[in-house]
């Protein structure tokens, strides 16, 4: 899960690097292009993170030997 944060870290961090790059565009069309896919990513990043700070575990049982299984629920939550 470390390495999951980490990662949305790190995709914020790009993500805010690419404003400077829409200041630079020219051209309206470009802009809004760039304006629509920058919401795009900001709308995925931001799901993103919600899921990883959803409780998972819900989603996994422990049988009588102790080990663990992913339910069917799992696999609509992912």
């Amino acid at each position: 899960m470390i390495d999951i944060a980490e990662l949305v870290y790190a995709a914020r961090r790009a993500l805010a690097n690419t404003y400077v790059e829409r200041f630079y565009l020219r051209g309206q069309a470009k802009q809004a292009f760039f304006d629509f896919m920058q919401k795009d990513l900001e709308r995925s990043l931001e799901w993103l993170n919600k899921r990883n700070e959803e409780d998972w575990n819900k989603h996994v049982t422990i049988k009588e030997d102790g080990s663990k299984a992913l339910e069917s629920s799992w696999f609509k939550y992912k």
